[in-house]
């Protein structure tokens, strides 16, 4: 599943529109909706992007690791960092 269809099921999962994440990736210009839409289509995703769809939809971006293990991304005051957190299975992740 490429990027912008996995954001665009996020989207579907949490009854939001594609038009929603106008604000929240603080697009602008003179015509916002087309150059989300140009992101979506082009598969145009920075990590900011990302990180920003994930605090919009309530959720969490992370790297999980074969043994289950998660470092969360999160945008942090000059740049983004990492934390890990155990605890997380494949049950948990397949759920």
């Amino acid at each position: 599943m490429s990027v912008s269809q996995s954001v665009k099921a996020l989207l579907e999962l949490r009854g939001l529109k594609q038009r929603d994440l106008i604000q929240p990736l603080e697009i602008k210009g003179e015509n916002p909706v087309q150059s989300l839409s140009n992101k979506i289509r082009g598969e145009r995703w920075s990590a900011s992007d990302l990180v920003k769809v994930a605090d919009f939809t309530g959720c969490k971006l992370a790297f999980i690791l074969p043994d289950g293990e998660r470092v969360l991304i999160s945008e942090a005051p000059g740049g983004y960092y990492g934390s890990v957190s155990a605890g997380v299975t494949s049950e948990n992740i397949q759920k």
